[in-house]
């Protein structure tokens, strides 16, 4: 809960141009309960944390995952997910040690929906 800020700048993005590098759109005001969020929206997941072996990848690692309701978090999560977060599942597979941070995008890899605050 509440641990991320978003800088405005008021000049072009510095890294425009860039391979690799671009802007991401974040949520604006939104018309339904749920702002994109909703239950079965698959989104996607980045980052440098270990990989199922515990190693450190050499390659960005990413994972589509679906969001599910609090109940579907399973009990391991009962007490840590609150009304601000949403839990996402993947059959055998979860963001892991080291992702914390990264974002969290719908598929189409442009709209940026939240950050990982932990998995197991």
């Amino acid at each position: 809960d509440y641990d991320v800020s978003v800088i405005e700048i008021q000049h072009d993005n510095p890294f425009e141009g860039h391979l690799n590098v671009r802007n991401t759109i974040l949520p604006s005001e939104c018309n339904s309960e749920c702002c994109g969020v909703c239950e079965g929206t698959v989104i996607s997941i980045a980052g440098w944390g270990r990989t199922q072996a515990g190693t450190i990848p050499t390659y960005l690692q990413k994972l589509n995952q679906t969001i599910v309701n609090h109940a579907g978090c399973g009990p391991f999560w009962e007490n840590e997910i609150t009304d601000r977060m949403f839990c996402v599942t993947a059959d055998f597979y979860d963001s892991c040690d080291g992702d914390s941070g990264s974002g969290i995008l719908l598929t189409d890899r442009v709209h940026q929906v939240g950050y990982v605050s932990f998995g197991r």
